[in-house]
């Protein structure tokens, strides 16, 4: 599975879709000036303009989320629905978000803003990327922790001889020590990016005053 699945599979949990065919029928800005795609250089109006202007992610366009869509109707309504238009993928895709992942507290923040249906291009690979380097640095910091222990194992035929003899000396050298290693460099790295992207002022452009 991969993330862009993982992610649709938590939007679909829980959600109660109901009165299917009403919220196909909803019409929207997108909707009404989707024809405006192929004729960029005319004279359109603002509104349109805008739309053509619209720089969001969109994931409710995504194969992999129509395809969810599809599975779930099949399975909640019996209905075999092939066409899954963009405006009824929008609709349902912003009902899904605002009842299981907006008011979700296990979900942190930087997490929901991925979710966000207003979320731009450039802030969602952003977002994507500083959590890429996060988990990098716990990697990287993993491996520097291992590489010293190997090296101080090697030098030092005292504490090797401890290890070796002493039970209650080796368990927390080998067992409890890289997990507690390993959980505070993921927690770090963790807040160090949460940071960066409250600094970049996403947090507040996101959530503060979420309209869905």
């Amino acid at each position: 599975m991969n993330d862009k699945q993982r992610q649709f599979d938590n939007l679909f949990k829980g959600t109660d879709l109901d009165k299917i065919e009403q919220i196909e029928g909803l019409s929207t800005q997108e909707d009404q000036f989707i024809n405006y795609q192929n004729y960029k250089d005319e004279m359109i109006s603002p509104e349109a303009e805008n739309l053509l202007k619209d720089d969001r992610m969109k994931l409710w366009r995504q194969p992999e989320f129509k395809d969810r869509c599809r599975q779930y109707i099949k399975m909640t309504y019996n209905k075999d629905k092939q066409n899954i238009s963009n405006v009824f993928a929008s609709r349902v895709y912003k009902k899904m978000y605002q009842e299981n992942i907006k008011n979700n507290e296990s979900i942190k923040k930087p997490e929901k803003i991925l979710y966000h249906p207003d979320v731009t291009k450039q802030d969602y690979y952003y977002i994507t990327q500083e959590d890429k380097k996060g988990k990098r640095n716990v990697i990287k910091s993993q491996l520097i922790l291992f590489a010293g222990f190997t090296v101080f194992y090697v030098k030092k035929q005292n504490f090797r001889k401890a290890i070796k003899n002493n039970f209650s000396i080796s368990l927390p050298v080998l067992a409890v020590t890289p997990l507690l290693s390993m959980w505070a460099a993921f927690n770090t790295f963790d807040y160090i990016t949460y940071s960066r992207i409250e600094r970049a002022g996403l947090i507040d452009k996101y959530l503060k005053n979420d309209k869905y």
